[in-house]
């Protein structure tokens, strides 16, 4: 059965399978199945590599409450056994800086958390892409200007909220509401599926860079319109 190739094709095929392996399989009619093996041989470790470093594209269905309740069970004061979730806030509660002034505590989230714009930033990531008997992997890229992306981390202060879930509910309303955050458009669209809408409402500053040069970027915008009515806190 005669197989057709592009001039494209060939060229790939020549740099996958080499010229000895791919004048053998044509000889012996197995061309299809050799060219599918070489590039699952050679794909192989890429795909391994970018699933190893490529966070899930989506958050899970059912996730752990992020803010806990904002004292611990009765029952754990009386001896009761309780969830570990509890006995842990329970402990975080009986550290020093719990026993601190509430407002000196906020002066001191304040003193973390705010910065003057709290700039976010998301990749256009990678697309799999499944065609035929093959997986593609393909990475978008997009400019960015380079006065509003930094490559490394800019808010470690953030990272408090990670360790602690007592600080995190007696300091998150505070990252939201009393910071400027800048983003593009990317970010933008991309908000609304990674941050709870209570938060989303809370953001009272924001500044988001916009392109509007062709039909296509205006009919973009007209749907990040609708996005930003979320933001009813916001005075973007």
């Amino acid at each position: 059965m005669a197989v057709e190739f592009n001039l494209c094709e060939v060229i790939q095929i020549m740099l996958v399978l080499g010229p000895k392996m791919l004048w053998d399989a044509i000889r012996k009619g197995t061309l299809k199945r050799n060219i599918r093996r070489s590039r699952e041989t050679v794909f192989a470790p890429v795909i391994e590599y970018r699933e190893r470093r490529t966070p899930l594209a989506f958050t899970p269905m059912f996730r752990r409450a992020l803010t806990p309740p904002p004292s611990p069970s009765p029952s754990v004061e009386q001896g009761v056994p309780h969830s570990a979730e509890t006995m842990d806030m329970h402990m975080q509660t009986q550290s020093g800086f719990s026993k601190l002034p509430i407002e000196i505590r906020e002066m001191l989230y304040h003193g973390v958390l705010c910065v003057p714009y709290m700039h976010l930033h998301k990749d256009a990531g990678i697309a799999r892409v499944h065609g035929g008997q093959y997986n593609y992997i393909l990475r978008c890229l997009h400019m960015v200007d380079p006065g509003f992306y930094q490559p490394e981390p800019s808010h470690p202060g953030i990272g408090q909220l990670h360790v602690c879930r007592w600080i995190y509910s007696e300091s998150v309303s505070i990252l939201y509401e009393h910071n400027t955050f800048s983003l593009n458009q990317h970010a933008l669209n991309a908000m609304p599926r990674t941050i709870i809408p209570t938060r989303l409402a809370s953001i009272r500053k924001l500044r988001v860079y916009v392109s509007v040069t062709t039909a296509n970027d205006r009919m973009r915008w007209i749907h990040e319109s609708e996005i930003l009515k979320q933001f009813t806190g916001s005075a973007a």
